[in-house]
């Protein structure tokens, strides 16, 4: 399986920290009105540690809550790497499954999923972390300190750059 890049998974570790257990959830909203919260939710595990997390926009139409979208993560207990295992948009009527299964054979977690699917997911959720970190302003103490020592302006675009080829690697 595809796993989501450094970059996307230095986001994910920051959404899911603190949450360990099944249950375990939290809604951040550091641009009040600007962009859609993000509500991220440890939703199952398997025996061997194997986590599912959802993380999710959610909007209302008609009284009801919308997805937009909503995807479900699946973090490796010894790596902490996190593999894209389903997709859903409620607004276009979407809903996609990159890991179609998972099986426990002799205390172990073994998954069916389809490797075309499951790596669209994977790049998908590269592009939506790294908007999430500037929608939700993570980081940012880190990136003043970091330009204090390295003279380039936040948000220009030798910042950008520099930032393609750190996600790059």
């Amino acid at each position: 399986m595809r796993k989501v890049n450094p970059a996307a998974k230095r986001v994910l570790d920051e959404l899911t920290r603190g949450l360990g257990e099944i249950g375990d959830h939290k809604k951040l909203d550091n641009a009040k009105g600007a962009f859609m919260a993000v509500s991220v939710e440890v939703i199952d595990a398997t025996a061997d540690g194997y986590l599912y997390i959802s993380i999710a926009h959610y909007g209302e139409q008609n009284g009801d809550l919308m997805r937009d979208p909503e995807m479900v993560f699946i973090k490796a207990p010894v790596s902490g790497d996190y593999f894209p295992s389903y997709f859903r948009n409620d607004y276009i009527g979407c809903e996609r499954l990159g890991v179609l299964s998972a099986e426990q054979i002799e205390g172990r977690t073994f998954f069916n999923f389809n490797p075309r699917e499951q790596a669209d997911e994977a790049v998908f959720a590269n592009t939506w972390m790294r908007n999430i970190r500037h929608q939700q302003r993570l980081f940012e103490k880190q990136r003043a300190l970091s330009f204090c020592e390295s003279g380039i302006l936040p948000g220009s675009e030798r910042e950008h750059q520099e930032e393609s080829i750190t996600e790059a690697k």
